[in-house]
């Protein structure tokens, strides 16, 4: 009859047991993602204001209809040849100006084919077509533009700088955009809500990916029949357990899965020391004779509470190891009650040890800081204070570079910190950027609208006197990034 392990092993030997709820959260992401994407599209369709009939003089804003029987050829055009700007007349054969995005419909193209028939047609037997759109003031540009067409178009010099605001007026109608109804205002919440599914799925991948990758380092050298006598070990009433911290110390082996599975033998370990504090985490990790390092014991140690909690459960597994290995050196432990000089030395032994990866250390702070930045354009596109992301694009960077760079020390300090500055910066910039493309563009999503938003970024945000929230934003952000990981920092140069 074959053995089988016990229900415990099983358990602590199950490393990709948290694929069903990484499904589940990506589940959840898409879902509040397609939701949010379904209300945009049908709320495009959807109006809940009633327009008003088009003024000249009606106050920017106002969502207006026009009834147009007939239209000029485009007299001018934007930057991208895509918002066209023509002259259209209602049934009293009063002249408007009005914006179309793209190419003209059939019913448009029908009423300016009209004007330019040869056939002596009345205008009230002609096509008639309905344009609904926003009124806004016609700028200095466009006017100029008006008055030289419209005379070119009668051949006399007609309209003047004096007479256009009677003829003409002072509003043109904007037909590419209408006022946001319900169901597009309410889409921001499921995206919202997805973004920050989305950061939760991307923070517990990392994680998970990380201890499944030790687990599978430390399964690979473990045959069926030695692990089967490590469950044998496992049951035994000698054993020790710390079933929260899933921690075990057997008769050979010390067995823990905080961190993905370790299961080392006391003979293998050459030394045990606690770590100082990293993002508010303190471990307790082994080094065995190949200069490996294995975390054994990982709890929180933000407050004395927790950080007396790790303390005993660290001490205990630690000594229970030195009682089974006598000739173990136990090297140095770093707490937040030791003496400044004790700290400094404890650290430098543990930085030779220790140093992190670099490159791939910043390339997890830059992965982590866009999280930060993406929570810094949604917040600034809420109409909130933007640089309250500022608390966690230093952390994000910090946890990134932690997870990617296998550690945490003062080169890594200073690149979260360069990464934060640059990417706080970056984020503000693009968070203002989306606003001018709202604003004065009516975010009309193309390359020539980005290239063109980020070539004229300095002269737009003058134009709009946005400088000011600008720098305020960039303020808040700078300084609550640093104080949400100044501590963790700060114990490094200690």
């Amino acid at each position: 009859m074959n053995e089988e392990m016990s229900s415990k092993m099983k358990k602590i030997t199950r490393i990709y047991s948290w694929v069903i709820p990484m499904i589940v959260l990506l589940s959840i992401t898409a879902a509040f993602l397609i939701g949010g994407i379904a209300l945009k599209l049908v709320g495009k369709n959807v109006s809940d204001v009633e327009p008003e009939i088009f003024s000249v003089y009606s106050e920017p804003g106002t969502y207006s209809e026009l009834k147009a029987v007939a239209m000029t050829e485009a007299f001018a055009t934007d930057f991208k040849e895509t918002n066209n700007y023509y002259f259209v007349y209602d049934e009293d054969i009063l002249a408007y100006i009005v914006q179309i995005n793209g190419k003209l419909s059939d019913d448009q193209q029908a009423i300016q084919d009209f004007l330019y028939s040869e056939e002596e047609i009345d205008a009230a037997d002609g096509p008639t077509v309905q344009l609904l759109g926003m009124s806004e003031p016609i700028e200095d540009d466009i006017r100029e533009l008006a008055i030289e067409n419209y005379n070119a178009i009668w051949g006399e010099e007609f309209l003047t700088e004096e007479n256009f605001s009677e003829f003409i007026g002072e509003s043109f109608l904007n037909t590419s955009i209408k006022p946001p109804s319900a169901m597009e205002e309410i889409a921001v919440v499921p995206f919202a809500i997805a973004i920050l599914f989305a950061v939760i799925t991307f923070f517990t991948f990392l994680r998970y990916n990380r201890k499944t990758k030790t687990g599978r380092e430390t399964l690979a050298n473990l045959t069926d029949d030695k692990l089967l006598a490590i469950d044998r070990q496992l049951q035994h009433p000698a054993t020790i357990s710390y079933e929260k911290q899933q921690v075990y110390l057997t008769q050979d082996y010390v067995i823990s899965n905080m961190d993905g599975l370790t299961i080392l033998p006391y003979e293998t370990i050459s030394r045990v020391y606690t770590t100082n504090m990293e993002n508010g985490i303190r471990r307790l990790k082994a080094e065995t004779a190949d200069l490996k390092t294995h975390t054994l014991v990982l709890a929180a140690a933000n407050n004395k509470r927790k950080n007396d909690a790790f303390n005993q459960i660290a001490d205990e597994v630690r000594q229970y190891i030195l009682n089974k290995k006598e000739e173990l050196i136990d090297t140095y432990s770093v707490n937040e009650t030791a003496s400044a000089a004790t700290a400094v030395q404890s650290y430098q032994n543990a930085e030779t040890k220790q140093n992190s990866n670099v490159l791939t250390g910043l390339i997890g702070a830059l992965l982590g800081s866009l999280v930060g930045v993406a929570l810094w354009v949604l917040i600034g596109q809420l109409n909130f204070i933007a640089g309250i992301a500022g608390l966690v694009i230093l952390n994000f960077a910090v946890k990134g570079y932690t997870l990617f760079g296998r550690g945490f020390d003062r080169k890594g300090a200073m690149v979260c910190v360069l990464v934060a500055i640059v990417m706080i910066f970056n984020a503000n910039i693009l968070d203002y950027a989306i606003f001018i493309s709202r604003e004065l563009l009516k975010f009309d999503a193309s390359f020539d609208t980005i290239r063109y938003v980020f070539a004229n970024f300095f002269e737009l945000m003058g134009e709009i006197d946005a400088w000011r929230g600008f720098l305020v934003d960039l303020a808040i952000g700078y300084g609550l990034s640093l104080w949400s990981s100044f501590h963790t920092i700060k114990s490094l140069f200690k």
